[in-house]
């Protein structure tokens, strides 16, 4: 019995082994040598010499990093509200009782998930440009007053261009609120109903609590992905108009592949992870056992 046990365990071990070294190859592999080329002078691909922590001097003094990090903060806050929570409002209505074709519904709201990026950039710069459909459609509709340059205004850039991201990503999350909604015990539902509860105290008291879990790793989600954002601002907007739509990701591209800075781009890139686990362990603290008692 105990040999049985073993090579169950070995065959478990050798099946996780092609994902293991994939992960090893390429994600931490990556990860670990921008660390260490961080702490070296380089140019393209030639390490000059070591200079310990000054690319991360130079990068807390830089106030283009920061800019660029608001813009990610600000995309963060909108998706929150976006992604997150019209993800739960969208994912609540699918799983209503009332609701008559469920599945086709379901599936029109992944179906963005499943385009590229580019693609996604692609069809919203083709909406939103002067000529394009969306002041197109102001102009059938006789609101003229509304049409405006809508990537090149830099007060209003980083909102519209966020739009589209929210857009592709609000059914993904949609379908990972209708999972833990469909785990949720029928009995409590229709004790709160016999108990006159209503449909927000339903949600208040009973279906957020017990999707709490869901909620936190949604929002996890939403900080990692966003943080790293890169292909739609550089098909959209490139970080225009100026570098007003600049984004972390798009910063550190610039700098390794435009001004030849490798050394300062995977600084950039190690910034992002860094603020990413930290922003994650705030929200885990947050949504601690006890921050509901």
């Amino acid at each position: 019995m105990r040999r049985s046990q073993h090579l169950k365990l070995y065959q478990i071990y050798l099946l996780l082994l092609p994902g293991l070294a994939i992960y090893l190859l390429v994600t931490l592999f990556p990860t670990l040598m921008a660390v260490f080329l961080s702490f070296f002078k380089t140019r393209g691909v030639t390490v000059l010499e070591f200079v310990g922590f000054s690319n991360y001097i130079t990068l807390l003094r830089d106030s283009n990093f920061f800019f660029a990090l608001r813009n990610n903060l600000y995309v963060i806050l909108l998706c929150l509200f976006g992604q997150v929570g019209l993800g739960l409002v969208i994912a609540l209505l699918i799983y209503s009782r009332n609701l008559r074709f469920r599945k086709f519904h379901r599936n029109m709201v992944f179906t963005p998930v499943v385009l590229a990026p580019v693609v996604i950039g692609i069809i919203w710069s083709i909406i939103y440009r002067q000529d394009g459909l969306l002041n197109g459609a102001l102009r059938a509709l006789r609101l003229d007053f509304l049409i405006q340059h809508w990537l090149d205004d830099p007060s209003i850039v980083m909102t519209y261009a966020t739009i589209p991201i929210i857009w592709q990503c609000i059914g993904f999350y949609a379908v990972i609120y209708m999972a833990a909604l469909s785990s949720i015990p029928e009995d409590c539902i229709e004790s709160a109903e016999i108990d006159g509860a209503s449909s927000l105290q339903r949600l208040w008291y009973i279906t957020l609590p017990l999707i709490r879990n869901t909620v936190f790793i949604c929002i996890v989600l939403a900080i990692a992905g966003n943080m790293k954002l890169f292909d739609h601002f550089f098909v959209m907007t490139k970080g225009g108009p100026g570098r007003a739509s600049t984004v972390l990701a798009l910063y550190a591209y610039q700098n390794m592949f435009k001004l030849n800075k490798m050394d300062y781009g995977l600084t950039i890139s190690v910034g992002i992870i860094v603020i990413s686990l930290v922003m994650i362990l705030i929200t885990k603290r947050l949504f601690r056992s006890d921050s509901y008692e």
